[in-house]
């Protein structure tokens, strides 16, 4: 059902993609990932609770997840701090500008 709707939906103009921050991206990440890519269809990776780690742990954990997802950039997202929010509806509004 969600691959019919994520494949035939024209107006879908970005996928948000969540991941937790604190943790290795899941085989169902990287199937998402994997099929998001393969269909070409434009997806933005936000890491979230990135208020649970230090800044040095936040930036490693970063770059594993980009690393494991073969892509250039992770967005570090905190519902908490409102971390990331304003970059991520930067993100959002371009995606349907």
């Amino acid at each position: 059902m969600v691959t019919s709707y994520l494949a035939n939906r024209r107006q879908l103009v970005l996928s948000i993609h969540i991941v937790d921050s604190r943790h290795e991206p899941t085989k169902q990440d990287l199937q998402l990932h994997e099929w998001l890519d393969y269909g070409n269809k434009p997806q933005l990776i936000v890491a979230t609770k990135s208020d649970k780690l230090s800044n040095n742990e936040l930036r490693k954990s970063l770059e594993h997840i980009a690393r494991v997802l073969t892509i250039d950039k992770v967005m570090a997202y905190s519902a908490k701090t409102g971390r990331g929010r304003d970059e991520l509806w930067r993100a959002i509004k371009s995606a349907i500008a």
